[in-house]
């Protein structure tokens, strides 16, 4: 019987699928439905166990087993169940209807309000209009269903944010590593070997490399990309160490409020680069003009 449910659940009828978009996921009064449920040697439509309540859906062929449904209802009432029974015809022209005698049985658990067959009884028939359909409670579903969305797409923009945040910060990182190839090959073609041009090289050449690298990485005057990267001028530092043979480069770039809403999260990335002296600008002399000068001086003296 198990296996048996369980292939009506995926084949159900069109009625079936249409009046289970409203009892699914408790949508009504937060009550449970358990669709093709198996109740002795009998599977039922709709069933919620909680409330006694099983839901029967009707087509043409049940005119012509009216003695088996009268063995069936006997059996699941003897079970302690209340069964109710709608037409197809109901379902999809009057739903609203529908739910509203489903809601109706569901709030008074009561064996006497049990309809004695297929929705005929008197003053509850759905197609005689005497049943107003509380719009309170049926748009309250609604009203839920909104709320779970209005709250559902700030964090999902959120996240969006942060997934479009980090792809960024990707990229920039790629660009460091690009800037840090041109701030070494600057470095080593403007540069100079003479100590008395270090000052120069310190504050001219490294202060101008920065800028020309913070240019590079977040624009010039672009403050929206400031704000989003979380990365400001201020934050990018070029720092240069000499050495006989070579000399140290490191760029560091420091972001801040890396995930959004968490101003205080930093993240900082370095890039480290050995320039070698070799290519540098020197002072250069002719070899016969340098003998010439040091015989003069050799003379003079």
């Amino acid at each position: 019987m198990k296996i048996l449910a369980q292939a009506l659940r995926y084949n159900q009828t069109d009625t079936e699928q249409r009046l289970w978009l409203y009892l699914r996921s408790r949508q009504l009064s937060g009550h449970k439905f358990r669709r093709q449920h198996v109740i002795g040697s009998y599977i039922v439509d709709f069933c919620c166990l909680d409330r006694k309540l099983i839901i029967e859906l009707d087509g043409g062929q049940h005119a012509s087993q009216a003695e088996a449904d009268k063995q069936r209802t006997k059996f699941l009432e003897s079970e302690g169940f209340r069964l109710v029974r709608f037409w197809d015809n109901e379902v999809f022209q009057n739903i609203d209807g529908v739910l509203e005698k489903i809601l109706e049985l569901l709030d008074h658990p009561h064996p006497a309000l049990s309809p004695p067959g297929r929705g005929k009884e008197k003053g509850a028939s759905l197609s005689s209009g005497k049943i107003k359909i509380p719009v309170s409670r049926l748009a309250g579903k609604k009203g839920q269903a909104m709320t779970e969305m209005v709250l559902l797409v700030p964090l999902f923009l959120i996240f969006a944010l942060g997934i479009i945040k980090i792809f960024a910060l990707s990229i920039m990182v790629q660009k460091l590593e690009l800037a840090s190839y041109y701030a070494g090959r600057r470095w080593m073609l403007e540069s100079h070997k003479n100590a008395t041009w270090t000052p120069w090289d310190q504050d001219t050449l490294r202060k101008d490399i920065e800028k020309w690298v913070a240019d590079y990485l977040i624009g010039t005057g672009d403050d929206f990309k400031e704000k989003f990267l979380g990365v400001k001028r201020e934050d990018i530092h070029f720092k240069v160490n000499q050495t006989i043979l070579y000399a140290v480069l490191t760029l560091k770039v420091k972001s801040k409020g890396l995930i959004p809403f968490r101003p205080e999260m930093e993240k900082e990335w370095e890039v480290i680069k050995y320039v070698p002296t070799r290519d540098r600008p020197i002072k250069w002399n002719i070899p016969s003009l340098a003998s010439e000068e040091q015989g003069q001086g050799v003379a003079t003296q």
